[in-house]
């Protein structure tokens, strides 16, 4: 996701939307961020971190692959851009919290008392939020809009591959 959002500015502007188009769709990314947080981490402690985060991932693989594949095909409509908002900030929403609780899980416990672990995971963040979006500007110069968000959706793939849950 640290991809398409850039990218979805450009599509939406790129297939004839105007700029208060793009608040609806950015607006469809944050509605679920403000109604479901608390739940997000509940679900993710109740269910397993793993199933809640194959779960999202896939969500929000499969909407904006779906996304891509109408902007390549043409110009979609509004109400497509906000679906896919909707989805991918819903993924967000129950991935983050059970990411964040991974660390716990993952580090040697000798490790957890340091910063090492800590450090590592609050490095890798940030450096994606940057990445992210330079990749997805040269993708959009050299390909287009499309391409990014398949990209992007395309960087969910392999995590899936360790389905079934």
């Amino acid at each position: 996701p640290a991809m398409s959002s850039g990218a979805v500015a450009v599509a939406v502007v790129g297939t004839g939307g105007t700029a208060p188009d793009l608040g609806p769709v950015f607006a469809a990314n944050i509605v679920p961020m403000v109604a479901f947080l608390l739940g997000g981490g509940v679900i993710g402690d109740r269910l397993g971190r793993r199933p809640v985060m194959l779960t999202a991932d896939l969500a929000r693989c499969a909407a904006q692959g779906t996304l891509a594949a109408a902007l390549f095909l043409g110009r979609p409509h509004l109400w497509l851009f906000v679906g896919t908002a909707l989805t991918v900030g819903t993924g967000n929403v129950f991935f983050q919290p059970a990411l964040s609780g991974l660390t716990v899980q993952v580090a040697p416990r000798e490790q957890l008392g340091t910063a090492n672990a800590n450090a590592l995971f609050g490095m890798a963040q940030p450096g994606a939020q940057v990445a992210g979006p330079v990749l997805a500007g040269v993708l959009i110069a050299a390909a287009s809009a499309a391409a990014a968000i398949a990209v992007d959706a395309a960087v969910g793939l392999p995590v899936l591959g360790g389905l079934p849950f």
